[in-house]
């Protein structure tokens, strides 16, 4: 893949981080609308009893009209400790949750303005610490008109499953719960990089994407 235009995602699940890993140029839309009920403040994880919904709370206002650069975090409830908490009951037991645990614990020790400061700053982790490719550069304002060659695939890669237009079959790996639960693909890529450590990469480079999808020009 080469040219790609996504929007900004929390702990993004593995369809968009493989999309980073084999794409040359990405670009996140910081300017579109904020959706609610999509990737954007939310990450699914696994934890004993299945899947496990992890959403950033918002300060309240009209999100849907609001770019997503001036879409702000609410701190009125301890959320970075519910996320943390719930992080290390599902994969205490994975792995290499031990071996990156006190580095990603800090991502929780700062808090973020900006729901898009947080999304980078998670990609960042995970650029230094795991050396997935993350590489990417922010709209200057709203992607209306498509350069051509360039993927959209904003609001496609979607927790709906009626709205998923980006379909990928990721291969099954080994999961914490696998003993007692089907494996559930396409979680956060908290999911692959506690279960597979180091591996991740070559995981999110070999897995097959279809750029065959109606933002394509």
């Amino acid at each position: 893949m080469s040219s790609i235009i996504l929007e900004s995602q929390y702990f993004p699940p593995i369809a968009t981080m493989a999309v980073l890993e084999q794409s040359t140029t990405v670009v996140f839309d910081v300017h579109e609308h904020f959706v609610k009920g999509s990737y954007r403040n939310r990450c699914h994880i696994c934890g004993a009893n299945g899947l496990l919904r992890l959403s950033v709370p918002l300060l309240k206002g009209k999100h849907q009209r609001r770019a997503v650069k001036d879409v702000q975090i609410s701190y009125d409830h301890d959320w970075q400790k519910l996320h943390w908490q719930s992080i290390e009951t599902a994969y205490r037991r994975s792995p290499y949750f031990e071996y990156y645990e006190d580095d990603f614990k800090e991502l929780f020790s700062k808090r973020y303005a900006y729901l898009v400061g947080l999304n980078q700053a998670t990609l960042k982790w995970f650029k230094d610490h795991v050396g997935l490719r993350v590489e990417f550069n922010n709209s200057q304002s709203y992607v209306a008109e498509l350069v051509k060659g360039t993927v959209d695939l904003r609001s496609q890669i979607h927790p709906n499953a009626a709205k998923n237009t980006f379909q990928v079959k990721p291969p099954a790996y080994q999961q914490v719960y696998s003993n007692k639960l089907d494996f559930i693909p396409n979680l956060s890529i908290l999911d692959l990089v506690f279960n597979l450590g180091p591996r991740s990469k070559n995981y999110l480079q070999e897995l097959t994407l279809n750029t065959d999808v109606a933002g394509s020009v």
